[in-house]
């Protein structure tokens, strides 16, 4: 007698509530004060519901905040993906429209960002961009589009750290220029990296 597959599961209407709840809380509560001070307890009481409950959806703290900023880490690796080149490309002066977008991401939520990519962040979090990014940006590069003898994914790796490294500076400099600036500078950068 055959298997029957099992039947999916629904997902459930109420642990979705409960997610979303959990989610809102972690970035609320984060967007106002540092992440080491903000506790387990704070974050049931802001969503209205227990511990035990926090423990059902998530370990700690930081997982939290990943899963809540899920959504947008998946939409700023898109875009860094489509802004990194796959080949030399010094003929192009102004910076693809992608670039000048992920920075808006990194703008229009500064504040927040300043605080769980700050001194006093999370590892998990920047990890996670860090990872996502070189990811996208790695599927956008092939490895018969790079030149000389650099490996496509170390090439990711290398992009991926090196636009978080300038996001993350520029997040936290007393006088921020604005995104379109930024990321014409960053532009630059990129091109003029060398190519064996």
């Amino acid at each position: 007698m055959a298997n029957n597959p099992s039947p999916r599961k629904r997902p459930d209407p109420r642990a979705e509530a409960t997610r979303r709840q959990l989610a809102a809380a972690v970035l609320d509560l984060a967007s106002q004060r540092d992440l080491h001070r903000i506790t387990i307890s704070d974050i049931a009481h802001r969503a209205g519901v227990n511990r035990a409950t926090v423990y059902l959806h998530s370990t700690d703290r930081d997982s939290l905040l990943v899963d809540a900023l899920e959504p947008w880490i998946a939409r700023v690796a898109t875009l860094a993906a489509h802004c990194c080149p796959k080949r030399p490309a010094t003929h192009a002066i102004n910076p693809p429209p992608q670039l000048i977008d992920l920075f808006r991401e990194f703008e229009q939520h500064a504040p927040l960002l300043r605080r769980v990519l700050g001194e006093h962040g999370s590892g998990k979090l920047t990890n996670r961009i860090h990872n996502r990014l070189r990811e996208h940006i790695s599927r956008h590069l092939s490895p018969d589009s790079q030149p000389g003898s650099i490996p496509y994914d170390l090439h990711a790796a290398y992009l991926s750290g090196a636009l978080l490294g300038v996001l993350h500076h520029w997040l936290n400099h007393d006088t921020t220029p604005p995104a379109t600036e930024i990321a014409t500078t960053t532009w630059k950068l990129i091109n003029n990296t060398p190519w064996p």
